[in-house]
């Protein structure tokens, strides 16, 4: 089980602005580049509830990309190690 400070849930339920050019670049980006999956995968998926799964899916790895843009200010961060790792010497 993951443990999280109040910060880290905070964090996660901010809001998070895009503050620069080049981070409203990315998540535009994201955007196309999901957007073309999606007219692909309408255009050659069976409707049916397996596309509206594959579309819906889509949709939440789309936010989930912008999330990881907006939160962590294009730098990824590391939580603090629960266990130290073994000295490999």
């Amino acid at each position: 089980m993951a443990f999280e400070t109040n910060r880290d849930i905070e964090h996660r339920f901010a809001f998070h602005p895009a503050t620069s050019e080049e981070k409203r670049n990315e998540h535009t980006s994201v955007r196309m580049q999901t957007l073309d999956t999606a007219l692909y995968y309408n255009e050659h998926l069976p409707n049916g509830r397996e596309k509206a799964v594959a579309l819906t899916k889509l949709e939440e790895a789309m936010f989930w990309a912008n999330a990881a843009i907006a939160r962590n200010n294009g730098k990824p961060e590391l939580p603090p190690a629960l266990f130290a790792l073994p000295n490999a010497s």
